[in-house]
């Protein structure tokens, strides 16, 4: 695979829409643009964990035992209905300051994230070193979620011209539902 393939690659399954996207969209759209930049260090640094983890660790045990992978996939399910639930109930924004995606949110998702695995398993190898690979992969990454939270802010500038915005977030809460029912049942349905 040639590098700029690859990197083409990455930036595809990044901008492809999922849970971490879900939130850095609802984040841009409760918190405006520039508030929401944070959200990039939390993602970028949950994906180095996950594929770093998954790379070396995780990933050739799961595919070992089919009830490793099972539980992972059920305990990633369940984390992504209890969020869904947070954002559709929650105030869009409370005592002036936005409340709805924090920190830890966008890092405990993108860590639970089974695009984790597509980075670790399928483009990973195919960089000299997992460093260079995490290196490249952080640019790739801020560049794309950069894209994803202008969008929200767009969006978000929109729904406050029309004093709806609470529509993003329970947009936003629906999406992970379905994502987080896809990662369960997938592989039911897929048999």
């Amino acid at each position: 695979m040639g590098t700029m393939l690859l990197w083409l690659g990455v930036a595809g399954v990044l901008l492809t829409p999922g849970p971490t996207n879900t939130l850095l969209l609802v984040g841009g759209a409760t918190r405006g643009f520039k508030a929401a930049l944070p959200l990039l260090v939390a993602e970028s640094c949950a994906y180095v964990i996950s594929i770093s983890v998954l790379a070396l660790v995780i990933g050739p045990i799961a595919a070992a035992s089919p009830a490793i992978n099972w539980t992972l996939r059920i305990a990633a399910g369940l984390y992504l209905a209890y969020l869904a639930q947070r954002l559709w109930r929650a105030l869009p924004v409370q005592d002036g300051t936005p409340q709805t995606v924090r920190l830890r949110h966008v890092f405990t998702t993108t860590l639970v994230n089974p695009k984790g695995v597509i980075f670790a398993i399928g483009f990973a190898p195919h960089v000299d070193s997992l460093v260079a690979f995490l290196a490249g992969f952080v640019a790739v990454c801020m560049a794309t979620a950069s894209g994803w939270i202008f969008l929200g802010a767009v969006l978000g500038r929109n729904a406050a011209q029309r004093s709806s915005a609470r529509w993003v977030q329970r947009g936003g809460a629906c999406v992970l539902v379905a994502f987080g029912l896809l990662l369960v049942i997938g592989p039911i349905l897929g048999q």
